[in-house]
């Protein structure tokens, strides 16, 4: 039996043979030593299993934990392994992230020096070739602990609409959580098939306004590859997204910071595009759009005229890629909006006749998105 550490670190790991090992070393790698590793396979059908073993025999501070079958609740894996946890902290690690050597180290002495409930550090995210493509890193350290403190964390960021802070805190990987203030708070992961379930158990997170750290320093690489869970969309997933920004707006709102409803908002973006590559009836997808646009979380959530425009084209271009039956183009790595505006603009992908009047409507300066695109929704449904 592995004794009392100061850190839990849990991984749940489902087919990850590819990426495990890499992920296990850089835990092992730590020049912190104090550690347990909870280990999670979660039904795999590859060699995730056989690594587990083979790493748990060589460091006795990892322990293996068998879930028999998939569930396809990541939260339900973590709840599981959370229960075995002994560390004064606890930290969760994906199978293909990697940390920093110091990753450990730095959280453990800033939350030790503060008497935080939780810490949180920057981030890499690197492509599949290991290459860093983005950073996402505060420019200070600081201490948040009342209302006042963030809104001083918030603001340089909200005027732009700028996302950094937000993700910051809405995932799970880059934090280290005080263990007994998850336990007296009765705080658990969502064990639901959303990819964003990380995002709503750390609004119940900071809903509770622990006493957080964030570092000013990047400690956990974030690997992102277009086979990952939170880049593939399911039918009638637009529930959850919806309700994903709502929370968030509800907190922004209450620190009185709307320049977030636009950073929000443009989130959406990317689901329509999923929603239009999905494979499935083009009557399911163009009825799962259409959700998303009479919704009135769109035209409640977002303050910004360029908002309403953005969302308006995305959702135009989308159905009609839907409509054409283009599923083959997939988006280029540069700005969604304007890849797609220049495949139905140059390249004249697309052409009926009151193409003018739907661009006018789109791009006049009084834009109203509920007007532009609910009238571009029933021209193609319809």
């Amino acid at each position: 039996m592995i004794e009392n550490r100061k850190i839990s670190i849990i991984t749940s790991a489902y087919n990850a043979e590819h990426t495990l090992s890499r992920t296990i070393e850089s835990v092992l790698n730590q020049d912190f030593c104090d550690f347990e590793y909870l280990l999670v396979d979660h039904g795999s059908t590859d060699r995730t299993k056989t690594i587990i073993d083979n790493f748990a025999m060589r460091d006795s501070r990892i322990k293996p934990i068998y879930i028999e079958e998939n569930t396809g609740y990541i939260g339900k894996a973590l709840n599981y392994a959370l229960k075995f946890a002994n560390g004064k902290y606890v930290c969760f690690l994906d199978a293909d992230d990697f940390l920093e050597h110091d990753y450990m180290s730095s959280l453990e002495n800033a939350i030790e020096k503060e008497n935080a409930d939780v810490a949180i550090c920057g981030f890499n995210v690197v492509d599949g070739y290991l290459k860093k493509v983005n950073d996402f890193v505060n420019d200070k350290y600081v201490v948040l602990q009342c209302k006042d403190d963030w809104i001083e964390f918030y603001k340089p960021h909200s005027k732009n609409g700028s996302i950094l802070s937000l993700s910051f805190l809405d995932v799970w990987w880059n934090k280290l959580y005080k263990r007994k203030f998850l336990t007296d708070n009765n705080l658990w992961f969502y064990e639901t098939t959303d990819p964003l379930s990380d995002s709503h158990f750390n609004y119940d997170v900071f809903l509770l306004n622990p006493k957080t750290l964030v570092l000013d320093k990047i400690l956990i690489n974030y690997y992102r590859h277009l086979d990952a869970t939170v880049f593939k969309y399911r039918i009638y997933e637009y529930k959850g997204r919806i309700k994903y920004v709502e929370r968030w707006n509800k907190f922004f709102d209450s620190l009185e910071l709307k320049g977030y409803r636009t950073a929000l908002i443009k989130g959406f973006l990317l689901s329509f595009h999923m929603v239009s590559k999905l494979v499935g009836s083009e009557k399911d997808k163009l009825l799962e759009i259409s959700d998303w646009i009479f919704n009135p979380s769109f035209r409640k959530n977002s303050d910004d005229i360029k908002c309403y425009r953005n969302i308006s084209l995305s959702l135009e271009l989308s159905l009609r890629l839907i409509a054409e039956a283009q599923s083959n183009i997939i988006e280029s790595d540069g700005n969604l909006i304007i890849d797609y505006y220049n495949l139905l603009i140059i390249d004249n992908l697309y052409s009926f006749e009151n193409l003018s009047s739907v661009l006018e409507i789109l791009f006049r300066n009084d834009n109203d998105f509920s007007i532009g695109s609910q009238w571009i929704a029933d021209y193609i449904i319809h």
